[in-house]
């Protein structure tokens, strides 16, 4: 693309072409830095998201905005016996999740990935702004005691569990307390 387009189109292609690996390798950099992991991933994900922009204007093709100005609520998704085992399985490893989750960002959702000290753990989440369409102002997110496997539930939830239009994912019934 980038020899069509130019050196600066070029440019802009290779670094989102190694957008996965890049922070895969911060991920495994900071792992004993929960803050400093927490602010390079979603740094990250900016940075993504305004080169691909970047790369919108070179190739004279609208820019995404990212706003969310709807908020209509959470998205509950528990993975069940079977969908863990499916899980564990899944072939999606490494920088491929970080990728799977940029592109997910490209079609209107904003990734942030934060660190709960209370319960030690990490939490994915995926927010639809308006360029999401029937997502727009629903989130949906991904925990594990790690910021890696946080995000790969997430990538798994949106990937291979919700439908297209997430309100009308139906969970399965739950006790009536919890």
């Amino acid at each position: 693309m980038g020899r069509l387009y130019g050196k600066e189109a070029e440019s802009l292609e290779f670094w989102l072409k190694g957008f996965g690996c890049a922070v895969f390798s911060n991920v495994r950099h900071w792992k004993n830095t929960p803050l400093t992991l927490q602010a390079s991933v979603n740094r990250s994900f900016d940075e993504y998201h305004n080169r691909a922009n970047k790369l919108r204007g070179e190739l004279g093709v609208a820019k995404k905005t990212f706003e969310n100005s709807t908020w209509k609520g959470f998205v509950n998704v528990s993975l069940t016996a079977e969908q863990k085992e499916a899980y564990n399985v899944w072939d999606i490893q490494d920088s491929d999740v970080w990728d799977g989750l940029a592109t997910y960002g490209e079609k209107g959702y904003k990734f942030s990935l934060t660190y709960n000290a209370t319960n030690a753990n990490w939490v994915a989440a995926y927010t639809g702004t308006e360029d999401a369409g029937k997502n727009a102002g629903y989130a949906v997110t991904g925990f594990a005691s790690d910021p890696y496997n946080a995000a790969r539930v997430l990538l798994f939830k949106v990937s291979a569990i919700l439908p297209d239009v997430w309100k009308d994912y139906k969970p399965l019934p739950q006790d009536a307390i919890g």
